[in-house]
């Protein structure tokens, strides 16, 4: 005998289902006017919040792949100066790179 779901249980999924899909068209957004060879916006930039964005952005890519991640962040970083954009590509391509490295390693 099946028992439906909990209301409260589905609406968290759907609300971080939401918050996911919401944070990825932000991130694609940026990472487009970026290519659309917006000038750069350069200001200040909380490295770890830019890390855990891509790794959340890549986290079904990440496991459709087998791999895990783990990541060890320090608190308490001054901010650095930069293009959030920029340093987001970076990442994305840091992380696709060891995906695809990382492919038929068990």
């Amino acid at each position: 005998n099946v028992q439906p779901p909990e209301i409260g249980e589905v609406r968290q999924v759907l609300d971080r289902l939401i918050f996911d899909a919401n944070r990825a068209a932000d991130v694609l957004g940026r990472i487009r006017g970026h290519i659309r060879k917006a000038p750069p916006q350069k200001g200040p930039v909380d490295i770890n919040a830019a890390i855990s964005e891509m790794i959340d952005f890549t986290r079904g890519q990440i496991g459709k792949s087998g791999a895990s991640i783990q990541t060890q962040l320090m608190d308490g970083l001054p901010a650095i100066e930069g293009d959030r954009v920029e340093l987001q590509q970076v990442l994305l391509n840091l992380i696709m790179n060891a995906l695809e490295a990382m492919s038929g390693v068990s």
